[in-house]
């Protein structure tokens, strides 16, 4: 499977808005897409930033699709989006313990590294099940590849905001511990988010 990152930047003041539009109109949008899949809204109120996250049975769906409604995506956050900008990545693995329910947060890290370096990258995160798992509040997280550009993200969700703040410290030390494996594996960004909504996300 795969994934499009549409990540957007908002007035902090009309971010209820930007939330109002992906949840309704954006989500009726994707949902009349061939090979659409399902999808996760995630918001930083604070500085006014929107991540949605939509699934798709192939890259070529998510990329038909993305070509689809790059105009509507437009026309949609116009009122209220300083800057829009999408990725395309495969799904690589998906580690779930529970449900993700109402008050949950995620943590993201974007990542670089040698696109020789992308299945590395994929059999540290499964590696590292039993920590994630060790750590309360852990709900899932995925790894997101994108081996042409040599770039992933991996999204950590976790029960509620007290549990993200709490596994800042175990997560730092993973985060250093895969980075020493790893040559020229860098954080590129680092970013956490209230989880709105999850829709049919793959397990």
């Amino acid at each position: 499977m795969f994934a499009r990152h549409t990540y957007v930047t908002v007035d902090p003041r009309r971010i209820d808005d930007a939330i109002t539009a992906a949840q309704k109109n954006g989500r009726e949008m994707l949902r009349e897409q061939p090979g659409y899949s399902g999808m996760a809204v995630f918001v930083d109120r604070d500085l006014g930033k929107l991540l949605v996250v939509s699934a798709w049975e192939s890259e070529q769906a998510c990329r038909d699709s993305d070509q689809a409604l790059r105009e509507q995506r437009a026309t949609l956050f116009a009122p209220f989006a300083a800057t829009i900008s999408a990725d395309i990545y495969e799904i690589a693995s998906v580690h779930r313990l529970r449900d993700v329910g109402e008050g949950a947060a995620m943590r993201r890290h974007v990542l670089e590294h040698e696109a020789a370096d992308a299945d590395r990258l994929i059999e540290a995160f499964n590696s590292r099940a039993a920590d994630r798992e060790s750590v309360p509040g852990f709900c899932r997280a995925t790894a997101f590849v994108d081996r042409g550009r040599g770039r992933s993200t991996i999204g950590l969700i976790y029960a509620d905001r007290e549990a993200l703040i709490a596994s800042r410290s175990a997560n730092a030390q993973v985060r250093a511990e895969v980075s020493r494996q790893i040559e020229g594996l860098n954080t590129r960004s680092m970013e956490e988010f209230e989880v709105v909504m999850t829709e049919n996300l793959p397990t």
